[in-house]
């Protein structure tokens, strides 16, 4: 779809500038309401497999700490599909390595 020529003059051409003239012609591809040849990536209405692998490196990243709550109560959660800590403020400390 990206490098259809049917959609695009010059598909397999780089050029950023393409996009300034359709938004001057009033096609601009943030204009919701229009059938645009462009998805973005938060768009999507399932989550992408990028998404989740993100969301592994930073729960990776995040086991190398130790928390301390600095605000806010452990056991006040709200929600009621998803649980979560609201008004929370941590510090994050480096773990010791064993």
């Amino acid at each position: 779809m990206h490098h259809s020529e049917e959609l695009w003059t010059d598909a397999q051409k780089f050029w950023p500038e393409r996009f300034e003239q359709e938004e001057k012609a009033g096609k601009s591809f943030n204009n919701l309401s229009m059938n645009s040849n462009i998805i973005s990536f938060m768009s999507l209405t399932r989550p992408s497999s990028f998404m989740t692998i993100a969301q592994l490196e930073v729960k990776i990243v995040l086991t190398h700490f130790e928390w301390d709550m600095i605000k806010g109560h452990p056991n006040k959660i709200v929600g009621t599909a998803t649980l979560r800590m609201r008004d929370c403020v941590v510090k994050l400390r480096r773990r010791k390595r064993a």
